[in-house]
């Protein structure tokens, strides 16, 4: 049963159960509530792949921000590149909604500022010296709501060889808006080229990632999120509590307490 579901159909609970709860959700901090779910297919070998991941946590299948200007760190993750004929080259977009995490681009050129986007350690790893486009931010045709992000790296020289195997290919700095809500950072339109004069393209697949942002749960007002703020949220469980109510549905449910566990220790924008 999925966690969301079975928690909001506990009864509210005793004082000793609300305990145990929380004890639970500690012992299993890493498991997060996946919103919404996509995956987006290219190409037919399934072992090799592109990746969006929370650097902060990459294990976790989805990103939560916390509302008012926190950064995120998102990385671009290749894993298990096993072409004989190795990276030479990749360009990737990522479409976002800009409400919910936006990247930085002050004078409006339509070029990420310096530092918000930024090549991973895999391309270079071997040796090569690696070049890198400008991060363009474009809208998105008939989507007014939503923008994407096109960057792309290439190894110039025919030696040393290109790298294999898993690694970093880009750091991209997501801030979070004033806004509440969901959505998808979708990785889109990528491209692996290998070693080759012919710069032949790698099948992969690419995994985009769900982003949730959500109120900050610090209660006692020292812009951190411990134990005893997830035990707020705990103890408000399916009560209309606006300060522990974190995703603004109007209650406080299971999704609520799974938030404030992904938001523990972090500090508030």
């Amino acid at each position: 049963m999925n966690t969301l579901y079975s928690l909001d159909l506990l009864p509210i609970i005793s004082s000793f159960k609300r305990k145990l709860l929380f004890g639970l959700i500690l012992t299993f901090s890493l498991i997060f509530i996946s919103l919404v779910i996509s995956k987006s297919v290219f190409g037919q070998t399934p072992t090799t792949k592109i990746s969006l991941l929370d650097q902060r946590v990459p294990t976790q299948t989805n990103i939560v921000g916390i509302v008012g200007g926190e950064t995120i760190p998102v990385q671009v993750s290749m894993s298990n590149l096993t072409d004989p004929n190795r990276l030479a080259a990749f360009t990737f977009k990522i479409i976002y909604k800009p409400s919910l995490s936006s990247l930085a681009d002050t004078n409006g050129d339509g070029i990420a500022e310096t530092g918000t986007v930024t090549s991973g350690s895999f391309l270079g790893s071997s040796g090569k010296q690696v070049s890198c486009s400008s991060p363009y931010i474009d809208p998105v045709k008939n989507n007014t709501s939503k923008k994407q992000l096109s960057f792309s790296c290439v190894t110039l020289g025919n030696t040393p060889a290109a790298p294999t195997g898993s690694g970093t290919l880009a750091l991209v700095n997501f801030k979070t808006g004033n806004t509440l809500g969901s959505s998808i950072l979708t990785l889109n339109s990528t491209e692996l080229a290998d070693d080759t004069e012919n710069a032949n393209l790698i099948p992969h697949t690419a995994v985009s990632i769900p982003i949730q942002i959500a109120k900050c749960a610090d209660f006692d007002g020292d812009r951190k999120v411990r134990g005893s703020d997830i035990l707020y949220v705990v103890n408000k469980y399916y009560t209309n509590d606006t300060l522990a109510d974190l995703d603004g549905n109007g209650s406080v449910r299971g999704v609520d307490i799974l938030l404030a566990v992904s938001e523990y220790y972090r500090t508030c924008p």
